[in-house]
């Protein structure tokens, strides 16, 4: 039934999350093509109007934004989907489903991760795609082989020097990913809490709780992060914040959503 549960989800979010990445790898393929433009317009190949180059400026800068705002429009839809799924005339349907609390609060996460996680892969790939589009109206021929070797031996350099930090490194990222989560469920957590504490405007009751929430997460960040002495143990230490910030959103959600909703 848990997979029902993330198909139901995936059918319902698709054709917007599709949208969102059409949108992100189009303005990828745009800002690559408009880089190689300008740049066979340096090399002297071509000139082009003063208009036209406003226009690619003002081209470009809309790529960017429309990236920006797609994957924040990512987002915001995550969660609007979980407030409609969960506290509106559909949430009586979801919650007539023989799944207990714990499936249905999980598949929401998952399929939320899941939809943020393919924009960002969509900007990664839109990345790949302008900066080799934009590569390819370099002058590749031009370039001798003993400079492809000084920056292979370059790489291996950088990678060398990475490797005494490698457990930093990972550290790191695993923070990355665990303050990503952590930011999620406590996004999540405020929309329970506005949701069903709030007769009217659970939207101002929610941005009130996400901020105060943050700024708790933030200090407990900081009272950790003042109380250890080395690089590797702060870092150890912000990611057992970040874990305990997504375990307490959770079970509070599960118990606001239990309880409150009288699923028990």
């Amino acid at each position: 039934m848990f997979g029902k549960l993330m198909k139901a989800e995936w059918r319902a979010s698709r054709r917007i999350i599709g949208a969102l990445c059409a949108v992100v790898l189009i303005s990828g393929a745009l800002l690559g093509l408009l880089g190689n433009v300008l740049l066979w317009e340096s090399s002297g190949s071509w000139h082009l109007p003063d208009f036209v180059n406003v226009l690619f400026s003002l081209l470009s800068m809309t790529a960017v934004l429309a990236v920006t705002l797609s994957l924040a429009a990512s987002v915001f839809y995550a969660l609007w989907r979980y407030y409609r799924s969960r506290f509106t005339e559909e949430g009586y349907l979801t919650y007539t489903l023989p799944v207990n609390n714990h499936q249905l609060m999980l598949s929401s996460i998952l399929a939320s991760v899941l939809e943020i996680l393919l924009v960002g892969l969509a900007t990664v790939a839109a990345m790949a795609m302008a900066f080799g589009i934009f590569a390819a109206g370099l002058p590749w021929n031009e370039v001798d082989s003993t400079s492809w070797r000084l920056l292979w031996s370059r790489w291996g350099e950088l990678l060398d020097s990475l490797r005494p930090v490698a457990s930093d490194v990972l550290l790191v990222l695993l923070n990355m990913v665990l303050m990503g989560l952590a930011t999620l469920l406590t996004l999540m957590l405020a929309v329970t809490i506005g949701a069903t504490a709030a007769k009217k405007h659970p939207i101002f009751l929610a941005i009130a709780v996400y901020y105060g929430l943050s700024l708790v997460r933030m200090a407990a960040c900081l009272n950790v992060a003042n109380a250890c002495t080395s690089s590797g143990a702060t870092l150890a230490a912000l990611a057992g914040v970040n874990a305990a910030a997504m375990l307490i959103a959770y079970f509070w959600m599960y118990y606001l959503t239990s309880r409150r909703l009288n699923l028990n």
